[in-house]
């Protein structure tokens, strides 16, 4: 699939793969699951071209993609790749606002005491077209600051040079065909 190929194209980059401690070939049947699982998940319950739009039972948001497709990569037993679900922090007026959250797929770590890794990762975000689409890494409208742990809802934020803890709750979502 178009999926497999962009995320299996960092399995070709030896400076990628190098950061994963993992051979091609495991790197390319890891990124298989990872887009097989994504396209599965995510065709199970969207409307095709509909963006931020979904049935009665699933709203659609970013945010509840993240946390639905953390839910199911956590199922995969992975050893290249790395999944965090990420988001940008914008500020303003003294607080900060998450506003937009996707999954990051990358080889090896997606933080780095320079900030975000983003050249050997891509973004998995099905929310802005209502498909599963895979984005480059390095895609403007995408530069991710902040890393959320599903967990604790206590995330990364990077700004000004070093990485702080920052609590965002994170709204429930829903389980998809549930009223």
């Amino acid at each position: 699939t178009t999926q497999t190929n962009k995320l299996a194209s960092l399995c070709d980059q030896k400076k990628c793969l190098s950061r994963s401690s993992c051979d091609a070939n495991t790197c390319k049947k890891e990124a298989k699951t990872i887009a097989d699982t994504f396209v599965m998940r995510v065709n199970a319950i969207r409307r095709p071209d509909l963006p931020n739009r979904g049935d009665i039972h699933w709203g659609w948001l970013c945010y509840q993609w993240a946390d639905l497709l953390t839910k199911e990569f956590k199922k995969l037993n992975l050893n290249c790749w790395k999944l965090p679900w990420v988001g940008i922090v914008t500020s303003g007026a003294g607080t900060k606002s998450l506003e937009h959250n996707y999954i990051f797929a990358s080889l090896g770590s997606a933080e780095s005491s320079e900030g975000p890794v983003r050249e050997c990762g891509k973004i998995l975000d099905p929310w802005r077209t209502g498909n599963p689409v895979v984005y480059d890494g390095d895609w403007d409208w995408h530069k991710w600051n902040y890393i959320h742990n599903a967990e604790t809802n206590i995330g990364k934020y990077y700004e000004n040079g070093s990485w702080t803890s920052l609590y965002f709750p994170i709204p429930a979502t829903p389980e998809p065909g549930r009223r």
